[in-house]
């Protein structure tokens, strides 16, 4: 049953909060009155909330912890807590003192319960400008998501969202011809203003910033009938006729008239469920293994592991373990050309970027993980370093041909790549993009210092996707693409190459 006040065996302590049985709905966790963040029943008995891990480096001092039904906002059990020795109250608050909040991914972001209305109007005006742009290309769009969901609640954005979404209708049904269309599409986009960003062909991301000078993203999702029903990316499967969402008609958001389907409830039970009308802050989507198939040989998987890699790397931040620079830097700085810049591709840390750099070398650090980049770029940048990011997804090809002409472009000439540990990390679309990349960034008489792993680790589940590789495949791959093993080693479940390309 749910509570409908204050109730026992709810128990608040340093190590988290213990909910009895009877509470069977979404609650929030308040801190001296603001939600830091929701959970929802795990099934256990009872079940318990432990403090999300982005949060917890802001547990110190005192906050009052309230746990409150998220729908009609009964506060359950409420406690004073003191965290830590430290004096004063916890603040989960940006540099800026601005509120955050964890967010159903775990991450601390800025919320829409936090801005301004005008910030939020803002916000709402871009998704709509998007919308009628992808009209102008000839594509029906309309605002969707959660945007849709609370023009249908409340006529407000949702408080505990932080992102706004965009759908499109294709006019194609084959997956070969939307492709294309999407990829023209997003020319169009840059054309009209906009900075694009790829996840994968089912989606794409148009990136601002907004007026309190954070950045935002609207995802921008491909649509399409086939087969007698509306698919969208992996979320959206329904029988619908072209009736259910067109013509387009209006929805009111933030005061403003914004394009919606043309039977938008529809379109959120099939996204969301019958209950879609019952806000719940811990929503995430669920798959059957087929609709997941599917999905990912039409629109792609790009960001393979990607999140995975994000908590490893900001782990290794927030606890100093930036490691040494590996031997293999060592050899590189040995053997490779001192005039020709260098790109390490999967730079991750970032320790043998800093230490080309330090060495005198111009330096391009690249990796699919934003935040690895910008702590390799800042920290170089402190030092006064010749070093600068381009990020590589070897998982979409085409902008990593992009980068590698204007890579080769902006240097006159073949760099030196320089890789360790990458390649026994990535899926075999992905080698196979690594080394054409290579390949591209050598051409002209530049050479590539690949190390990568051979043999099975004791903890063969350390890093996502780790697999030992075969060393005649991957030199046959340089081969092909043109490369002459200059220098081969292999010991101790490693193989180190040195390719010249012509």
């Amino acid at each position: 049953m749910s509570p409908t006040g204050p109730i026992a065996g709810v128990r608040i302590s340093r190590d988290g909060i213990t909910l009895p049985t009877t509470v069977d709905e979404t609650v929030d966790i308040r801190f001296d009155g603001r939600r830091v963040f929701s959970a929802s029943p795990s099934g256990d008995t009872p079940w318990k909330v432990a403090w999300p891990k982005r949060l917890v480096p802001y547990l110190e001092g005192s906050a009052t912890i309230a746990v409150a039904a998220h729908v009609s906002g009964t506060v359950l059990a409420e406690e004073e807590l003191r965290f830590s020795t430290a004096p004063g109250r916890v603040a989960v608050v940006d540099p800026q003192g601005r509120p955050l909040s964890v967010d159903k991914f775990g991450h601390l972001v800025r919320m829409f319960d936090s801005l301004g209305v005008d910030t939020a109007a803002d916000i709402v005006a871009k998704a709509d400008k998007i919308a009628r742009d992808l009209g102008d290309f000839g594509v029906p769009a309309w605002v969707t998501g959660g945007a849709l969901l609370g023009a249908l609640r409340t006529g407000h954005m949702i408080g505990h969202d932080m992102d706004i979404d965009v759908t499109y209708v294709s006019n194609y049904t084959d997956p070969a011809d939307f492709t294309l269309e999407n990829y023209e599409l997003e020319r169009f986009l840059i054309g009209r203003g906009w900075h694009m960003t790829r996840i994968r062909v089912g989606l794409m991301r148009a990136q601002f910033t907004d007026l309190d000078g954070d950045e935002r993203h609207i995802d921008i999702f491909v649509g399409h009938f086939r087969n007698g029903a509306f698919h969208s990316d992996r979320f959206i499967e329904a029988p619908f006729t072209r009736e259910t969402l067109l013509p387009l008609g209006t929805v009111t958001l933030e005061s403003q008239e914004v394009l919606a389907p043309a039977d938008p409830q529809a379109l959120m039970e099939a996204s969301y469920g019958p209950t879609w009308t019952i806000p719940d802050p811990s929503f995430s989507f669920t798959f059957t293994n087929e609709r997941l198939r599917k999905s990912q040989a039409w629109y792609g998987v790009f960001p393979q592991f990607r999140n995975a890699w994000e908590r490893i790397l900001s782990g290794a931040w927030r606890s100093g373990r930036f490691g040494p620079a590996s031997s293999f830097s060592t050899w590189v700085l040995k053997m490779s050309t001192q005039e020709r810049p260098l790109v390490e591709l999967g730079s991750g840390r970032g320790a043998d970027s800093m230490a080309y750099a330090r060495a005198g070398r111009r330096v391009v650090c690249s990796d699919y993980v934003r935040v690895a980049l910008k702590r390799t770029v800042s920290a170089a940048k402190a030092e006064g370093l010749d070093l600068r990011s381009e990020r590589f997804n070897f998982y979409d090809f085409r902008p990593c041909l992009r980068s590698t002409a204007s890579l080769w472009a902006e240097f006159a000439g073949p760099a030196e790549v320089v890789s360790r540990d990458t390649l026994d990390v990535l899926e075999s679309e992905g080698r196979l993009t690594f080394w054409t990349v290579t390949r591209g960034l050598c051409r002209g008489g530049g050479r590539a210092f690949v190390e990568f792993r051979t043999a099975p680790r004791k903890r063969a589940n350390a890093n996502p996707a780790f697999r030992p590789l075969d060393p005649e495949v991957e030199v046959r791959a340089a081969q092909e693409r043109g490369g002459t093993i200059i220098e081969r080693r292999d010991h101790n479940g490693r193989t180190r190459l040195m390719i010249e390309f012509p």
